[in-house]
C-alpha cells in the first residue's frame, strides 16, 4: 500500500505483470499525476500527427495494440495513456476517489505534462469517449476526430445509462462480461479487420 502526500492511498501493479504481453512490447513512460504515477506509451515518430487513444472500462491501453502499428503505418503518432485505476496506473483503493470529473481532471494534469502537438485527434472508446469530448471542449490542441467507438453520450438520456452501467461495474454479474471479453480477444483479428484502410496523415 502507498499513499501520496495528500493522503491518498493507493496500490500500484508491479511490472513484472505485464512481462511478455503480446503484441504489446512498447515502453511505457510515465506523468506524475496529483502524487499518482499515470501510465502512458507514445509510438511513432514525435514529428508525427498525434492521435490521442483513450480506453473505457475495464480495458487499458492494451486495447489499442492492433491499432497502433496501423495508426502509425498511416502516418500518425499515438499516445494511449492508461487512466487512473487501470492498467500499469496507480488505483486508489477509495471507491469514493473515481468520479467522472476526477477522471477529466486526471487526463487535464496528463496532458500538462506531455509534449501534445496543437491538432491532435481523440479516438476515445466507453468512459474515454466520454472524458475526451471534455477535454476537446476545453482544450484547444485536442479536437475530435473519427469516432466511431461506443460511448454512452450517443444515446439518449446517458446520464440514467451511466448510472446503471457504474451499478452494474459493482455487481457479480459484471465478471461474466470480463469472462466474455477474455474469451473474444482471443480470436484472431478476421480479414475484414485487417484489410480495413486508414485515412493517411496529412503533413503539416
Amino acid at each position: 500500500m502507498h499513499r501520496t502526500t495528500h493522503g491518498v492511498s493507493f496500490v500500484r501493479t508491479p511490472d513484472d505483470r505485464f512481462n511478455d504481453l503480446p503484441d504489446f512490447d512498447y515502453p511505457p513512460r510515465y506523468v506524475d499525476v496529483d502524487g499518482l504515477r499515470m501510465a502512458y506509451i507514445d509510438v511513432g515518430p514525435t514529428d508525427a500527427p498525434p492521435v490521442l487513444l483513450l480506453h473505457g472500462e475495464p480495458a487499458w491501453s492494451f486495447l489499442y495494440r492492433r491499432m497502433i502499428p496501423l495508426l502509425v503505418e498511416a502516418g500518425y503518432r499515438c499516445i494511449a495513456p492508461d487512466l487512473i485505476g487501470f492498467g500499469r496506473s496507480d488505483k486508489p483503493v477509495d471507491q469514493a476517489s473515481y468520479t467522472y470529473n476526477g477522471h477529466v481532471a486526471w487526463m487535464q494534469t496528463f496532458l500538462d505534462g506531455i509534449d501534445l502537438a496543437p491538432g491532435a485527434r481523440l479516438f476515445g472508446q466507453d468512459w474515454g469517449g466520454l472524458i475526451g469530448l471534455r477535454l476537446v471542449a476545453e482544450r484547444p490542441p485536442v479536437r475530435r476526430g473519427r469516432d466511431r467507438q461506443h460511448h454512452p453520450a450517443r444515446r439518449r438520456e446517458p446520464w440514467t445509462r451511466l448510472r446503471c452501467l457504474a451499478e452494474f461495474s459493482q455487481s457479480p454479474r459484471f465478471s461474466d462480461v470480463g469472462i466474455a471479453v477474455r474469451a473474444r480477444d482471443r480470436e484472431p483479428p478476421t480479414d475484414r479487420r485487417r484489410d480495413r484502410r486508414l485515412p493517411r496523415a496529412v503533413p503539416r
